[in-house]
């Protein structure tokens, strides 16, 4: 319908962001912590149109990739967007494998791995400045930082990305103007500092968090 459309899906405590570009493209961002992110999926997709151009993996951590597992068991993956860091556990192992058994292209995020899709809608990669692969001590800080642009209108995805990522962003002079921002790391309060904020300047943000979950995100004082 030549719009942009941004569904935050409802999978609890993790994150599953589902894209669809103006002429159609389907961009998920993210899986969930589990098998709920299908139903989710089956809510706002046709029946007739469920194949992804795009999935981008933030960072391994268990709430952003055990859903992903899912979805590429089901569904036409193009292409697979992600760093290379990794962890040794099951998730990892898993995403891995079955993106070799079905050959399924794949991309390792630097800030010069930005896709321009058909219509225009740019993917424009800010972090990780070079390409990151190996084990992760901190995969919240491997997190990728992008933004998508679509016409005038800017959104920014942080992935679970903390103040260091922040404070990285703004001492490399990276333009993060962005009419939306996905606030980093489920609302923690280890993240999105008044100055990046500032540096954002939203029109709104939003946070994907599970409803009373034992790390209280997203916190007061980020709320505040």
């Amino acid at each position: 319908d030549n719009f942009l459309h941004i569904f935050v899906l409802n999978v609890g405590q993790g994150d599953a962001i589902l894209v669809q570009s103006p002429n159609g493209e389907n961009i998920l961002i993210d899986g969930g912590p589990d098998q709920k992110v299908l139903t989710e999926l089956a809510d706002v997709m046709p029946f007739f149109n469920r194949t992804f151009d795009y999935v981008i993996l933030t960072h391994p951590d268990k709430d952003h990739i055990a859903g992903l597992i899912s979805v590429l068991k089901r569904f036409p993956v193009k292409k697979i967007l992600f760093t290379g860091a990794y962890k040794k556990d099951y998730y990892s192992e898993t995403f891995a494998k079955i993106i070799s058994e079905k050959n399924i292209p794949i991309i390792i995020a630097d800030e010069k791995s930005d896709i321009t899709l058909d219509d225009g809608m740019l993917i424009d990669v800010l972090f990780p400045f070079d390409q990151k692969i190996g084990m992760e001590p901190n995969a919240n800080d491997s997190s990728i930082v992008f933004k998508i642009i679509f016409g005038k209108i800017s959104v920014i995805f942080m992935g679970d990305a903390e103040a260091l990522t922040e404070e990285k962003l703004l001492a490399n002079g990276v333009n993060i103007r962005a009419d939306a921002v996905k606030i980093g790391h489920h609302g923690s309060k280890n993240g999105t500092t008044k100055s990046f904020l500032a540096a954002v300047n939203p029109t709104f943000s939003f946070i994907s968090a599970g409803l009373n979950n034992g790390y209280h995100h997203p916190h007061p004082e980020l709320l505040k």
